[in-house]
């Protein structure tokens, strides 16, 4: 229930996320090196701070969800940037918000859920001429089985617990601060 009503309350924002975002050059095949290291320096931004937020209340997570902190995401983007350049990664905004289940579970829903995009990108990755030269793409990796296979057991490991009307209401509010901090960090350069 919890996941439906997130997808629901969010589709808004999230559509307009994914419309005002270099990763429409992805899909058309135009992206170049310096708009795609953009482009991951953006995505630094925001991951880092959404799982600095979660990883700094891990400890209110239950088990069922403590394997989806940590800086998986993260990680992937600075190898990735480190690749293109010694420009010092760029240093996110901290989030700030309770420390609450559902607060926990929205945010993890917006970073979680992007990597189910993140198949398609890396899809069409592999057919952008411009990028040819990279031997290996991290962040948009190209093992859909995995990313399928993690998405499918955070569904599992949030439908497992019993939320309360409350916990959905501030996992919508969380979802959608995470997407405003997506937007923000498209519209501004980062180098």
């Amino acid at each position: 229930m919890i996941l439906e009503h997130l997808k629901e309350k969010t589709k808004a924002i999230h559509d307009e996320v994914e419309e005002d975002n270099l990763t429409g050059f992805i899909m058309d095949g135009s992206i170049n090196q310096a708009q795609y290291e953009e482009l991951l320096r953006q995505n630094f931004s925001v991951y880092k701070a959404v799982e600095d937020f979660i990883n700094a209340r891990y400890d209110n997570l239950p088990d069922e969800l403590k394997p989806f902190a940590g800086y998986h995401k993260t990680n992937a983007l600075a190898k990735d940037i480190a690749g293109f350049s010694n420009f010092p990664l760029p240093q996110p905004t901290a989030i700030t918000g309770p420390r609450d289940l559902g607060t926990l579970v929205g945010a993890l829903y917006v970073i979680e859920g992007s990597m189910m995009g993140g198949m398609m990108m890396s899809k069409k990755l592999q057919s952008c001429e411009k990028l040819s030269h990279i031997e290996a793409h991290y962040f948009y990796n190209t093992d859909t089985k995995v990313a399928a296979a993690r998405w499918k057991s955070f569904k599992n490991a949030v439908q497992s617990y019993q939320f309360t009307n409350n916990d959905i209401e501030k996992a919508t509010a969380s979802a959608i601060h995470i997407f405003e901090h997506f937007k923000k960090a498209y519209k501004k350069p980062t180098m």
